[in-house]
């Protein structure tokens, strides 16, 4: 049987491999699959599904979609979480930034208005506070711990 190497991890792997999109193009082991994109996957299905009559604030904001380690590990070990997360991208959606104060509130505002800089909401979960964060470019939104960043 043929041997790759993942493109995630890096390790050598026998079999056909799994598509690692949206992640990265290329092939990855069972393990990276399981860990990383399928969760990946979820969430962002969940979304663009939630997203379908927010066109607008999709197509300027959410082009990108990811998360840091931290937040994959902890969606892989609890479903509830995986929810929590999804609350937050609802709410984000909305211009609901979360638990900010007035002066960014007012600033992820124009932000979004004017798309003149990034978007950083901050929101309860049961796991710890997380960020969400859209890049300036708007090129990427970034899910991710508060003690991540």
């Amino acid at each position: 049987m043929e041997k790759y190497k993942c493109c995630l991890c890096k390790k050598e792997f026998e079999g056909y491999g799994n598509n690692a999109e949206p992640i990265k193009i290329g092939k990855c082991c069972d393990d990276c699959n399981i860990k990383i994109v399928l969760p990946t996957r979820l969430i962002t299905h969940l979304v663009e599904k939630e997203l379908e009559d927010i066109t607008l604030f999709r197509n300027q904001v959410l082009t990108s979609l990811v998360h840091t380690r931290g937040i994959n590990k902890t969606i892989t070990s609890n479903k509830d979480f995986i929810e929590e997360v999804f609350q937050a991208l609802k709410k984000y959606v909305s211009c609901d930034w979360g638990d900010i104060c007035k002066e960014d509130w007012e600033l992820n505002d124009l932000s979004f208005k004017h798309g003149e800089d990034r978007i950083v909401a901050k929101y309860k979960t049961s796991k710890g506070d997380i960020f969400i964060i859209t890049e300036a470019d708007r090129g990427v939104t970034t899910i991710l711990f508060t003690h991540e960043y």
